[in-house]
């Protein structure tokens, strides 16, 4: 995802392997390059990583809302 000059990941991990949902906030000094979801066979630099690793896929919307 990309906001305004900024790269943005968002990965997130299979439920069957989150014990306990979190949601975390990664800044990097040096980007890294992750592959694009729209055009996976693109690449590009990202600064900022946020991890969402909820063990009950229902509650997406609900951890959301908790942590935002």
């Amino acid at each position: 995802m990309q906001i305004g000059d900024i790269n943005v990941a968002v990965p997130h991990a299979d439920h069957i392997y989150v014990k306990e949902s979190e949601i975390i906030l990664c800044t990097l000094e040096n980007p890294v390059e992750f592959q694009r979801m729209d055009n996976p066979e693109k690449e590009v630099k990202v600064s900022i990583i946020i991890l969402m690793a909820i063990n009950n896929p229902d509650t997406h919307i609900e951890v959301l809302q908790k942590n935002i």
